[in-house]
């Protein structure tokens, strides 16, 4: 924009560009305005508008510029003051309306060139620099932002229950609100002393600081976390602490990340109760199936006394056997104090207070208190051991059966939840105890009807008399010694007691003949074992160990047995350990055709027929167990024995 310049003279944008110096740049508004008269020069002014769209405006009325912006007017009188006495105006950015109505930032340096022969005037260089200057507002409009947000955070902080740190970038803490101190007991400033770890739990560490090395590296947005900080009295406090970071919203570049951090020590105790509790609830459904697993009396009294103690409050626990009249220690559980083992040998000598006696007369469960006596004169409080008592009467069938006594040495609260638990216990141990009793009778009566049936055959041959029982003794012992347990060692037993049930069949004249069969009456004897595999098979509560020996306890290693001519490993074992039984016992038994032999003699033929007749393996194991019994067996003489 040239000013006051003379008539007729020009410049070129290359000698504007050179003359104009501090700008560099061609003019890009053009007016030339007289300064020996005043107003506006049409030509120029239509020019300026069609150049620029902005809308003409003379030097002399500034208040043409944006009119909501007070002072700048009497900047623009100030900028041509400065010129006429200087000859040069500082760079100035203004705001210019344009034609459209909007506003346009121009950045303007004028000089006076009034005396340049070229020129001949005041010259106005401008340039549109409204990107820039909107640029800038923008970035000091984000940093009043910032800063109120700053201030914001700062009085919520410091007011808020929860705890907020703010970390720097590289993940010094730069802030820590006063607040730390009711969580921590440290003071603000000694937390801004202390690294970002420093007081994180030993165990949590590596995950926390793996997360923030991932932050920073990798940009990675932090999870939620559950950590413990250590408390400055050495306690530790279970927190869970939120990250959230704060972006330049220019330029998105990180300028720090704020935790907040909340004392969640009554969720994790909460959480710790449900966990004990679902614990609980498990432990009780396990025990009950546990009850149902066990079968005899010592079984179910150990199982309730371990149980118990892992579900209430107690230390130790034992229990006594009132079966018989007085009572015997019959098993106990937990760590027993040495001076409190002594006593209970003379539990029954104890002189109970009335209470207890009555409690125990009633069946009921009686719990006695640290500061309640246990004994009638009162014993010196606090007791030694038993501080908390809990007396548990079992009954069986109506008469006292089992006393349960449950202790602590601790002056711990017995819950309300253990005066239920345990009460419950003994009704469900009462109804196991009977539960085992009938089992055990029926047990019993089927064991002796076995028996009654092995037994039977000897009544019709006087000379096997005791047989039954000796290969019973034997098989047992060795099954036992091979592995045999439970269940399957009662069936091999029963096997025992009921190999021979199919000799009910065979006639007499045969069964008791004294001399040699012949081949006719030999095949009656050998079919003896189906026989009694077939009389038995239809008895549902024979298991098929029983049913294996009855019917191939004649089998032999070779091939060479009856009835199905089995041979090695094909013969179950159990029918395999029953024949080393009953051939020896056949060998050292007396009979009508011959004497019996002795041990060392039978052991011998055993060896002999070991691997052909009979199992190797349970051969020898059978001559281990007679050697642990009897001595070494030393071959014995030749015997003609077919």
């Amino acid at each position: 924009m040239r000013l006051g310049a003379r008539p007729g003279a020009a410049v070129s944008g290359k000698t504007a560009a050179a003359v104009l110096g501090p700008l560099g740049q061609p003019a890009q508004l053009g007016h030339r305005d007289d300064h020996r008269r005043s107003g506006r020069h049409p030509l120029r002014e239509r020019q300026r508008a069609e150049h620029s769209g902005l809308c003409a405006e003379r030097p002399d009325r500034p208040e043409r510029l944006r009119p909501d912006s007070p002072g700048r007017a009497q900047a623009s009188r100030q900028a041509i003051a400065q010129l006429a006495a200087t000859g040069v105006t500082d760079t100035a950015v203004r705001r210019f309306l344009h034609r459209d109505g909007h506003w346009v930032w121009l950045e303007c340096v004028g000089r006076d060139l009034r005396g340049h022969e070229a020129i001949g005037g005041i010259l106005v260089n401008s340039r549109d620099v409204s990107a820039r200057v909107a640029a800038e507002q923008a970035r000091e409009a984000s940093i009043r932002a910032l800063e109120e947000s700053e201030r914001n955070f700062r009085r919520l902080a410091d007011h808020s229950t929860d705890l907020v740190r703010q970390y720097a970038p590289d993940g010094r803490l730069e802030y820590c609100s006063p607040n730390v101190r009711d969580l921590l007991g440290y003071s603000s400033e000694e937390m801004l002393s202390a690294g970002p770890f420093h007081l994180v739990y030993e165990d949590d560490r590596p995950a926390l600081q793996q997360a923030f090395e991932r932050r920073f590296h990798r940009r990675s947005e932090l999870e939620k976390f559950e950590y413990r900080l250590r408390h400055k009295d050495g306690s530790l406090v279970w927190v869970e602490t939120t990250f959230k970071a704060v972006y330049d919203p220019l330029t998105g570049k990180e300028l720090a990340f704020n935790g907040t951090t909340r004392d969640i020590r009554q969720r994790k105790q909460a959480q710790l109760e449900v966990k004990a509790q679902l614990n609980r609830y498990r432990q009780l459904l396990d025990f009950t199936a546990s009850l149902e697993q066990r079968t005899t009396r010592l079984e179910l009294v150990q199982e309730v006394l371990h149980k118990c103690l892992f579900l209430t409050e107690y230390d130790y626990a034992c229990a006594f056997d009132f079966s018989a009249g007085h009572l015997a220690l019959l098993a106990s559980a937990g760590t027993l104090p040495p001076a409190l083992t002594t006593s209970l040998q003379d539990f029954q000598q104890l002189p109970f207070a009335e209470p207890v006696c009555t409690a125990l007369r009633r069946r009921e469960a009686y719990f006695i208190a640290p500061d309640a006596a246990l004994l009638s004169p009162p014993e010196a409080l606090p007791r030694a051991h038993w501080r908390s008592v809990c007396l548990l009467p079992i009954a069986q069938e109506g008469d006292l059966s089992v006393i349960l006594v449950f202790g602590t040495d601790q002056d711990a609260a017995i819950s309300q939840e253990t005066r239920q638990l345990l009460p419950t216990v003994a009704a469900r141990l009462s109804r196991a105890l009977e539960r085992s009793h009938h089992i055990e009778q029926l047990n019993t009566s089927r064991e002796e009807t076995l028996r009654a049936l092995g037994l039977a055959l000897e009544y019709r041959d006087y000379e096997t008399k005791g047989h039954t029982d000796r290969v019973v003794d034997f098989t047992e012992r060795l099954g036992r010694a091979l592995g045999f347990g439970g269940d399957d060692l009662d069936a091999l037993r029963w096997g025992a007691f009921l190999h021979d049930t199919g000799k009910v069949a065979i006639p007499d004249a045969i069964l008791l003949k004294p001399g040699q069969l012949t081949p006719e009456e030999w095949a009656v004897i050998k079919r003896h074992p189906t026989i009694g595999y077939e009389m038995l098979h239809h008895i549902p509560s024979l298991p098929p160990i029983t049913l294996e020996v009855v019917l191939y306890h004649q089998e032999r290693w070779n091939g060479s047995g009856y009835p199905k001519g089995l041979s090695g490993s094909d013969i179950p074992l159990a029918a395999r350990v029953f024949a080393v039984v009953d051939v020896y016992d056949a060998l050292t038994s007396a009979r009508p055709y011959k004497q019996a032999w002795t041990p060392a003699q039978a052991a011998e033929q055993l060896r002999r027929e070991a691997g052909v007749l009979l199992d190797e393996r349970v051969v020898q194991r059978f001559l281990d167990l007679l050697a642990l019994e009897e001595g070494p067996l030393a071959p014995g003489a030749e015997d003609h024995h077919e």
